[in-house]
């Protein structure tokens, strides 16, 4: 495993509509740290060649798991991949990272997505509501 990497397990699987599922991901006892906003990558193997696709979070940091909202689109590589996973399946992923977050949690701010890029937006509204103060 490379050290931006993790190993994870796929402990839940939840259909929320029947094209978007919520996978949750954990590492063992490792505690996730990241800016609610920031995306993950997931990584697998694809006829011969390493496939990577960007994912961002839906819960808050703080916590040894991770929640992705996934739409599986008939063409997608990775959406695919994933909704054909099953629990108790290791998944790797890369460290949290991106510059996609909430930088002043005293400022008003305006949320604006549609379809599944709502998933970013969700994590940095819980974020907001419980810290923010504009």
């Amino acid at each position: 495993m490379a050290s931006d990497t993790l190993e994870t397990t796929l402990t839940s699987i939840h259909e929320m509509t029947p094209r978007v599922k919520q996978f949750i991901l954990e590492a063992g006892d490792h505690t996730f740290s990241y800016q609610p906003g920031q995306h993950v990558v997931i990584k697998f193997e694809q006829n011969g060649d390493v496939v990577g696709r960007p994912y961002t979070p839906v819960n808050l940091p703080g916590t040894g798991a991770l929640a992705l909202g996934i739409k599986r689109y008939e063409d997608g590589t990775a959406s695919t991949w994933m909704h054909d996973r099953s629990v108790g399946e290791e998944i790797t992923i890369t460290k949290p990272s991106g510059n996609l977050h909430l930088r002043d949690l005293d400022r008003d701010v305006v949320f604006l997505s549609t379809g599944t890029g709502i998933t970013p937006m969700i994590a940095m509204l819980k974020q907001y509501l419980s810290e923010g103060s504009g």
